[in-house]
């Protein structure tokens, strides 16, 4: 079962990076870093809206798939130190 979950965990940090990449995608090569802190990209108001929202939506799916990679290492953890106890 934990193998079930480790693959579901891997597809969901496959789908995270997806999402980062239409964020990733407003930066643009002409792009600079603004603001105090130096982290606003100067090209994200150019971006489209839907890059935002796609990235949010993907994202509110994927973490939560995150959570089954967390329990399949739980799972196989959990069996190898009783295992090694024997």
């Amino acid at each position: 079962m934990y193998q079930i979950f480790a693959i579901i965990g891997i597809i969901g940090s496959v789908i995270c990076t997806v999402g980062d990449y239409f964020l990733y995608r407003c930066q643009g090569t002409d792009s600079v870093r603004i603001g105090t802190d130096k982290k606003i990209e100067s090209n994200c108001d150019k971006a489209k809206p839907g890059d935002f929202i796609i990235s949010a939506v993907l994202a509110s799916v994927s973490i939560p798939l995150y959570y089954f990679g967390l329990v399949a290492f739980a799972q196989r953890f959990y069996f190898f130190r009783i295992a090694g106890k024997k």
